[in-house]
């Protein structure tokens, strides 16, 4: 995988994630919002991979949630980058199942086989490669929230 890193409005990387999916979105009846701190920093990374992560999420959290939900995708300043989330109302994920979620193939067997189980896998590795961390939280039920961080430029 190669990366070609630049300086990154994060709130830029944001929001372009989420004008590219707000027509899924709304083709769910799904609300799509965007919350990012007026003073988050940039980061440095390669713009095409880090919108693929978010649209990766995003594409996920409308996937799994039930129209009428909502979905927002955050930045924030962290530690030592820039931290980034999506959330969402949608059914959630068995504890037992969250360790699995980044292993290649794997899909909640509730899922009707919707992608190859490879999303989330390929999100992992571009974040890690970007030098930052990925996880999530989830409570059955309640919903979703994945999230990564990315160095501040």
């Amino acid at each position: 995988m190669t990366i070609e890193p630049a300086r990154l409005s994060a709130r830029e990387l944001v929001v372009a994630a989420v004008e590219m999916m707000r027509p899924l979105a709304a083709s769910s009846a799904l609300e799509l919002r965007v919350d990012v701190e007026d003073d988050v920093p940039d980061v440095g990374g390669d713009r095409d991979r880090l919108l693929q992560v978010l649209e990766n999420l995003i594409g996920n959290a409308i996937k799994f949630t039930e129209p009428g939900g909502s979905i927002v995708v955050r930045a924030s300043s962290g530690d030592r980058g820039v931290l980034f989330w999506v959330t969402d109302t949608g059914g959630g994920i068995a504890a037992e199942h969250l360790p699995l979620v980044f292993d290649r193939f794997w899909q909640a067997t509730r899922t009707a086989r919707l992608g190859a189980g490879l999303g989330l896998p390929i999100a992992k590795g571009i974040v890690e490669a970007h030098g930052g961390r990925i996880g999530v939280e989830s409570t059955q039920g309640r919903g979703t929230t994945f999230w990564f961080t990315i160095p501040q430029a």
